[in-house]
Order: C-alpha cells, then structure tokens, then sequence
C-alpha cells in the first residue's frame, strides 16, 4: 500500500510539471501609466512620457496587444476620448512572452537635447503583467556626456524608473 501511494504521489508530480498556467489577460485598449519609483541622476525628459518623469506623474497611453508584442503609444491629453498620439514622443515596443514584457534599445536617441551628432544612450525595460489589465515596468536608462555641440547641460548618469500600467475602467 506504501509503494502505491508513492507511485501515485510520483504521477502527481510528473504530471504537475508540464503545467503553465495561462498568461493574465492583457488586451488593446487605454491604460493609465503611473511613476510610482525613481532611482538614479538622470534627468528624463521625454523619455516614457510627456513632461519629466517623477513619481506621482500619471500618464494616459495606448496599448496594440497581441500574443507576442505589446506597442504602447502615450496620449496627448489635449484629446480626452480618444488616444492621439502624443507628438514628440515615439511608439515603444515591447515583446511579449505569456506575462513578461521585454524591450531593449542600446542605441535609443535621448530626446530633450540638440546636438550637432546623434547623442544615444541606452534604455531598457523590464516588465510583468501581475493580474488582468496590469502590469508593472522597470525601465533602465544609461546616458553618455552628450557630445560637443548640444544645446543641453545633460551629463553622463543612469536612473531606473519603475511604473504600473492600469487598464482604464469602460
């Protein structure tokens, strides 16, 4: 009777390792981007959302989903139904792997500088969907000293920015 409990027991296991569970749902539509952390020295204009990013900032976006990308695309607040894309700020796209959100862009044009020569730095993110319609972001920014020339006082530095994304209510 001990070795058929043990082998069921056994079975159990086995068969519990070939188990996923399904991703969160995470679907198209608007999401409510908010700055809950910074860490770092960097002063980041542009670079998630309109404005400088600080903690408190909330930020309407856009999302496209589908099985394998998540593009998300800020919303300029002048439009308050709709999501027209904020002007001066691209599209950013993630992949999507069941709930992890994953970009990298090592040579990301720092925005909110003019140089004479491209001034790129390096910007990451990092991200899980942890229940339906929310996610939560870690972005990673590294910046070099812009070249000479720049119109900016930027300075080399890093900073981490960690956000949630919320679906918006219907």
């Amino acid at each position: 009777m001990i070795w058929t409990a043990g082998l069921v027991a056994l079975a159990g296991v086995g068969c519990a390792e070939g188990v996923t569970a399904d991703p969160f749902v995470f679907d198209s539509g608007l999401y409510e981007l908010a700055t809950v952390g910074m860490e770092g020295d960097c002063v980041l204009e542009d670079a998630i959302s309109a404005g400088n990013e600080y903690v408190g900032n909330v930020q309407r976006v856009g999302l496209a989903v589908s099985d394998t990308s998540v593009t998300m695309t800020v919303c300029d607040d002048f439009f308050p139904d709709d999501c027209m894309p904020e002007s001066f700020i691209e599209p950013i796209s993630m992949v999507r792997d069941g709930d992890s959100l994953l970009a990298q862009q090592p040579s990301w044009p720092v925005p909110g500088c003019l140089c004479f020569e491209d001034y790129l730095g390096s910007r990451e993110v990092d991200g899980q969907v942890v229940e339906d319609g929310k996610a939560e972001l870690r972005w990673t920014f590294t910046l070099p000293a812009p070249p000479a020339g720049c119109t900016c006082a930027a300075v080399a530095c890093s900073a981490m920015v960690s956000q949630r994304l919320l679906v918006l209510g219907d």
